[in-house]
């Protein structure tokens, strides 16, 4: 009797118990924190900047870049001087112009070797020289790398600029004449001509 009484006893304990867990578990369940994921709001999250799709239509328009000529080695302002009207030499004319700028003036600025240039090409509408720029460079007691012979150097690549720049018409010393280092020269006659600029170690007159 005893032990047939205990099963029901013990049935009912164990149903108790569970009806006590699936109450206390829906009470955790209660009080948790939501875990699921927020829902959507209608805020625009797209980036600010401007999206293209590539089937919304037309890309906007892509800015091209500019592109810009580099500089061509240049002179001051105050060394501008006067426009020429551009000259056709050939191309062994220009390559003795160079040769004499590289050995006249070859450690001057680049602005001073395109003046020892235009002092060459101003010459050659100038009455009492040459019309011609090999006899112009070529005449007896004006240039001293003809003298000397060292015209005969190699030119660098500033020398060959400089020729081109004075043949295209570039003269930063307003038309002079003469040029000279005030260093090494005596005579009285070209210290007394009107100074027109000074570049680098060089003076230039009319």
């Amino acid at each position: 009797m005893l032990i047939t009484s205990r099963v029901p006893l013990m049935g009912r304990v164990r149903e108790g118990l569970r009806a006590v867990g699936i109450i206390g578990g829906a009470l955790l369940i209660a009080m948790a924190p939501d875990a699921r994921p927020p829902a959507p709001t209608t805020t625009d999250a797209r980036p600010s900047a401007p999206f293209w799709h590539p089937f919304a239509g037309r890309p906007p328009a892509i800015p091209q870049a500019v592109h810009h000529r580099p500089p061509s080695p240049s002179a001051p302002s105050r060394f501008r001087g006067r426009a020429n009207t551009p000259r056709n030499f050939s191309p062994s004319g220009l390559r003795l112009l160079a040769r004499l700028v590289e050995a006249e003036a070859g450690n001057q600025p680049f602005v001073g070797q395109v003046a020892v240039a235009a002092v060459v090409l101003n010459r050659l509408a100038e009455p009492g020289f040459p019309k011609t720029l090999a006899h112009v460079i070529d005449q007896p007691g004006q240039f001293q790398c003809v003298t000397d012979g060292t015209i005969r150097v190699r030119y660098r690549r500033l020398a060959w600029l400089a020729a081109q720049a004075a043949a295209t018409g570039w003269d930063p010393v307003g038309h002079a004449l003469y040029y000279y280092n005030p260093r090494y020269i005596q005579n009285r006659w070209i210290l007394g001509q009107p100074v027109v600029a000074r570049i680098g170690s060089q003076v230039f007159a009319r």
